[in-house]
C-alpha cells in the first residue's frame, strides 16, 4: 500500500476533526475550525506549560484553573465530534472571551485581555456568521463598559495604583471594539463573497452537467473540432460515428469554414464498412477574446432516414396520383370491356360446344373476365376492400394461366406447368393469375440470357416448420403453388427485404418495387403465407402455401342461370355510352325483358313524367352528363315511389350502398354477365313485390 504524504496526512485530520459540509461556505468554516483546532491542541502546549509554571510558582493559582479548564475545553471540542458543528463551534470561540473578561477584571488592560476580547469576535465571525459576529463585539462593549463603571467607582485593585487609569481603559476599550468590529465585517463580506460565488459556481455546475447530459442524449452528432479537423470533444452519438469514421471529412465543408465563414449543408461522410453516412448541418467558428478562431463547433444529423421517408413519401403521392388517374381509366375500359364481354356472351350462345369458333370466343370470353379481375385487384390493392372468393382448382387455372405466361415471357425463357388434380383453394382466379404474373416476370428479369421456369401446383403436407404449423394450425395438408426459375438468385439480405413495398434491386426505370409486395399482401389475404428460397447463382423458388378449400357445388347450366318466365316486366335502361347502351339492351332481351333504351338522362326524366308508359325497373348508370344516376333515381322515386333502381358504374372506388338513397336497390359493376345482370334484376323486381 503506497505511503501517504503528511499533506494528506493533514486533509484526512482536518476532515476528521469536522466532517460532512452542507455548502461550499460550511467547507471553508469546517476546515478553518479544524485548523483552529489542530493548532491549539498541538501549539498552545507550548504556551499553556510555561504560562501555568510561572503562575504557580507566583501563587497566582486562578490563573492555572483558568489556562487548565480553557485548554481542556479546548481538547474537548476537538475530540467531541459526536456534537453539532455549532456547539463545537461556539465552544471554541467562547474561550478567548472568558479568557480576556477574566484578564481584563482582574488584571487590567495592561495584560492579554484585549487581544483575547479581539479575538472572540473574529472567531465568531469565522466560525459561525454575521449575527455571531454583531452579539460578540456587544458582548466585548459591555465588557469594557462594566470594566469601566468599576474602575471608576474604585472597585478594581489594579486600578487604584494607576494614574488616569480609567482614560487608558476607554481608549483601549475603544480600540479594540473598533478593530473587532471593522475585522468582524470583513470577514463575514469575505465568506459572502465565497458564498456568492460558490452558488454561482453549483448552478454553473448544474447547468454545465444539464447541458452535458442534454447533448449526449442527442442523437445528433455535436462535436467540438480542433483547427486542423480533429475532434476535440463529443457527445455520445459522435463517439460511435468516430468508431465507425474511415475519412474523416469532405473537402467542401472546411474551404468555406477556413475562409472564416460558417457553414451550413449537407455532405458524405465515409465509414469504415463502406459505406456513406449522408450528415447535415452547419459548422461554427469559435473565437477567443482576440477573435482568433481556435476551435469549430459542429452540430451535424443523419439525414439517410429522412431521404428515405421522402422519397417513400414521393413515392405514395405518386401511387395515389396513378391510383386515382387509374380510376378514371378503369372506369372508360370497363365500358370497352362490357360490350366485348356482353357480345362474346351472345355470339356463344349460338354455337354448340363442339366448334372451333366457339373455343375461340370461350378464350375471349375468360379474357375480358381476366381483365375485369384483373381492373378490381389493381385499384382494391390500397383498399383492403373483400374480393367475393369461390372454390377454385389451382391445376385448371395454371391450365389457362399456361397460354398467357406463354406469351408474356421472353422466347429464350421455357415455362413447364405442372399441377395435381383436386388442388381446391378459396380465392379469386384473378388473385391467383396476379401472383403467377408477377413471380413469372420476376423470374424472367432474374434470366436476362434465358433458363428454365417452373410451375406447380400440388398439395403438400404440413410437417415441423415453424411457419407452416403456426400459419395452418389443425391442418394436415395444404395447398402448394411453386415458382422455381434458374436465375441469378438473391442473397441474404435481398431475401430478407424482397417483399417490402418499393425495394427493388433492378435499375432506376425498371421497377416499382410493388410486384413482390403486391404477392404477399394478396397471399396472406388468402390466409397463406410465401417462403422464398435462393442462392446467389443458384436460381429462386417461391413457395406458397394456401389452405386447401372442399370443392365447388356443380354449377349450374346456363339455361339453368339465365332461365326466366317471359313476361311483361318492362325496364327503363339510361346510359350515355351507346356502345355500352346497345350490348345491355341486347342482354336484357335475350334475358326476356322489355326494353326501352336512352343515352339521355334529361329523356329519361320526362318518360318517367308521362305516365303513358308504366316500368317495373329503372336502371341508369352512375356517371353521366347533365344529370347523374343518383339524381335521376330522385326524380324516378318523386314520380313513382314504388320503382326499384339499379346502378351501373364503370368505377370501383364508389361509397354508395344500396338502400342508402332513395329506391336504389342494386349498385352493378361493370362490366357484367348476362346471369349477373339477371339475378340483380329479379331480385330488384323481388323487392318491388
Amino acid at each position: 500500500m503506497p505511503r501517504r504524504s503528511p499533506k494528506a496526512h493533514l486533509a484526512a485530520v482536518l476532515k476528521w476533526i469536522a466532517a460532512s459540509p452542507t455548502s461550499a461556505v460550511d467547507a471553508w468554516r469546517r476546515r478553518i475550525f479544524s485548523a483552529l483546532l489542530l493548532g491549539v491542541a498541538a501549539l498552545g502546549m507550548v504556551a499553556y506549560i510555561p504560562s501555568t509554571w510561572f503562575a504557580w510558582k507566583f501563587g497566582d493559582y486562578d490563573v492555572v484553573i483558568l489556562g487548565t479548564a480553557v485548554y481542556a475545553l479546548a481538547i474537548v471540542a476537538l475530540l467531541a465530534r459526536q456534537w453539532s458543528f455549532a456547539t463545537r463551534a461556539g465552544l471554541l470561540a467562547s474561550l478567548p472571551a472568558g479568557m480576556g473578561a477574566y484578564f481584563l477584571f482582574s488584571y487590567g488592560h495592561a495584560t492579554a485581555a484585549p487581544v483575547w476580547l479581539l479575538t472572540f469576535p473574529i472567531f465568531c465571525a469565522t466560525l459561525i456568521g454575521r449575527k455571531a459576529a454583531q452579539t460578540a463585539i456587544l458582548f466585548v462593549t459591555l465588557t469594557y463598559a462594566v470594566c469601566a463603571l468599576a474602575v471608576d467607582r474604585g472597585m478594581l485593585w489594579w486600578a487604584l495604583d494607576q494614574p488616569n487609569a480609567l482614560g487608558m481603559l476607554t481608549v483601549t476599550g475603544g480600540c479594540s471594539v473598533l478593530l473587532a468590529t471593522a475585522l468582524s465585517f470583513a470577514i463575514t463580506a469575505i465568506f459572502d463573497g465565497l458564498a456568492a460565488e460558490a452558488l454561482a459556481r453549483v448552478a454553473a455546475e448544474e447547468a454545465s452537467v444539464q447541458f452535458a447530459r442534454a447533448v449526449n442524449q442527442s442523437d445528433g452528432f455535436v462535436m467540438l473540432l480542433n483547427v486542423d479537423g480533429s475532434v476535440a470533444n463529443g457527445n455520445v452519438a459522435t463517439n460511435e460515428l468516430l468508431a465507425r469514421e474511415s475519412v474523416p471529412w469532405d473537402e467542401a465543408p472546411w474551404t468555406i469554414v477556413r475562409a472564416g465563414e460558417p457553414w451550413a449543408g449537407t455532405f458524405d461522410w465515409p465509414l469504415k464498412d463502406g459505406a456513406v453516412m449522408r450528415l447535415s448541418g452547419t459548422i461554427s467558428l469559435v473565437r477567443d477574446e482576440q477573435g482568433t478562431v481556435t476551435q469549430y463547433l459542429a452540430t451535424l444529423r443523419d439525414v439517410e432516414r429522412e431521404r428515405f421517408l421522402e422519397t417513400r413519401l414521393e413515392q405514395g403521392q405518386r401511387l395515389a396520383a396513378i391510383g386515382t388517374l387509374a380510376g378514371g381509366i378503369a372506369h372508360d375500359f370497363n365500358n370497352l370491356l362490357h360490350p366485348i364481354l356482353s357480345n362474346t356472351e351472345a355470339a356463344r350462345a349460338q354455337l354448340d360446344n363442339n366448334g372451333e369458333a366457339a373455343m375461340y370466343l370461350d378464350d375471349i370470353r375468360r379474357s375480358a373476365e381476366r381483365a375485369r379481375t384483373l381492373v378490381r385487384r389493381i385499384l382494391s390493392y390500397s383498399r383492403t376492400d373483400n374480393a367475393e372468393r369461390e372454390p377454385l382448382d389451382l391445376g385448371e387455372l395454371l391450365t389457362e394461366t399456361d397460354r398467357l405466361l406463354r406469351a408474356t415471357l421472353p422466347q429464350s425463357v421455357h415455362l413447364h406447368c405442372v399441377s395435381e388434380p383436386g388442388v381446391i383453394v378459396r380465392a379469386e382466379s384473378g388473385e391467383i393469375q396476379q401472383i403467377l404474373l408477377n413471380l413469372a416476370t420476376n423470374a424472367a428479369h432474374a434470366m436476362p440470357t434465358g433458363g428454365t421456369l417452373r410451375i406447380s401446383a400440388t398439395g403438400a403436407p404440413v410437417r415441423d416448420d415453424a411457419v407452416l404449423t403456426s400459419t395452418f394450425r389443425g391442418q394436415r395438408f395444404v395447398a402448394c403453388l411453386q415458382v422455381q426459375d434458374t436465375g441469378i438468385g438473391m442473397d441474404d439480405d435481398t431475401i430478407t427485404r424482397a417483399f417490402e413495398p418499393f425495394f427493388t434491386t433492378k435499375s432506376l426505370g425498371r421497377g416499382t418495387g410493388l410486384g413482390l409486395a403486391m404477392v404477399h399482401t394478396t397471399v396472406t389475404a388468402l390466409g397463406g403465407v410465401i417462403v422464398p428460397m435462393s442462392r446467389v447463382g443458384a436460381g429462386t423458388t417461391m413457395m406458397i402455401y394456401l389452405p386447401l378449400a372442399a370443392a365447388a357445388p356443380p354449377e349450374p347450366t346456363r339455361a339453368d342461370k339465365q332461365a326466366r318466365t317471359p313476361g311483361v316486366d318492362r325496364i327503363l335502361v339510361v346510359d350515355d355510352e351507346a356502345m355500352v347502351l346497345m350490348a345491355t339492351r341486347r342482354q336484357l332481351e335475350r334475358l326476356g325483358w322489355q326494353v326501352t333504351a336512352l343515352t339521355d338522362p334529361a329523356e329519361a326524366a320526362s318518360l318517367l313524367a308521362d305516365n303513358t308508359t308504366q316500368f317495373d325497373c329503372l336502371m341508369t348508370d352512375l356517371a353521366m352528363p347533365g344529370m347523374s344516376g343518383v339524381q335521376l333515381a330522385g326524380v324516378a322515386e318523386q314520380l313513382h315511389p314504388e320503382l326499384p333502381v339499379v346502378l351501373t358504374t364503370g368505377y370501383l372506388d364508389h361509397e354508395l350502398q344500396p338502400g342508402e338513397r332513395y329506391r336504389i336497390v342494386a349498385v352493378l359493376p361493370k362490366p357484367f354477365t348476362s346471369v349477373e345482370l339477371n339475378e340483380v334484376l329479379l331480385q330488384a323486381m323481388q323487392a318491388q313485390r
